[in-house]
């Protein structure tokens, strides 16, 4: 599964957005709506005048593993089911006038070919749940569980602090509560959510996922 967020702090995107099952089926709206983002300022929107304006990201997830197996079941050891969080930068600077335009909704869960940057690229390196894993699921549980996870711009936890060994014990990247991914995040950057599974009978079941993003003006 992927998902990505409408860019930050451009006009027209503020609020909720969802899409629902029926909305993925044929000529759903997933596939025919189109969501008018970008314009002017006015009394209702002021543009972000910071040049890092996000400040705090709050995942909800629901999901759970194939419900058997794995060294640990009823913990977050070793498990090989999780999720990763990335970002994308716009090619183009698009939103760069007053402009308005149309953005498809099918953009909100069509891949691009990049992998998100946060993600380790080194072929050297196993494809498996790293320092800065958003969250893995419990071993083992054919029942979907919830996890709520906030990122803030102030966190600052080193990855050997205590309350990085806490986040770890719940099944989160040791160095994910740091606060760079918040504080690098610019105006008009997507943020994009990545459901991973790895090695043969491994599976993420995604029951619905929310990205909540706030942002300074």
């Amino acid at each position: 599964m992927y998902m990505r967020t409408l860019p930050l702090g451009i006009r027209g995107t503020e609020g909720d957005f969802s899409l629902v099952e029926k909305d993925l089926k044929d000529n759903g709206a997933a596939w025919t709506k189109k969501l008018r983002v970008g314009g002017a300022d006015g009394p209702s929107w002021s543009t972000p005048t910071l040049p890092h304006p996000c400040r705090k990201i709050e995942f909800q997830l629901w999901s759970h593993d194939q419900g058997w197996g794995g060294a640990h079941p009823g913990t977050y050891r070793e498990s090989y089911t999780w999720f990763d969080v990335g970002v994308q930068k716009l090619q183009a600077p698009i939103f760069a006038n007053s402009d308005i335009i149309e953005w498809p909704a099918y953009l909100l869960f069509e891949e691009f070919d990049e992998e998100p940057c946060s993600i380790p690229t080194d072929p050297a390196r196993p494809f498996l749940p790293h320092a800065t894993t958003l969250q893995k699921n419990v071993v083992g549980k054919s029942h979907t569980m919830e996890h709520t996870i906030v990122w803030h711009f102030r966190n600052s936890y080193d990855e050997e602090s205590a309350e990085a060994m806490e986040a770890v014990n719940r099944g989160r990247g040791s160095q994910s509560l740091d606060g760079k991914f918040v504080r690098s995040i610019q105006v008009g950057d997507c943020i994009t959510l990545w459901a991973r599974a790895r090695f043969p009978g491994w599976e993420n079941h995604v029951q619905k996922a929310e990205v909540t993003v706030y942002w300074a003006v």
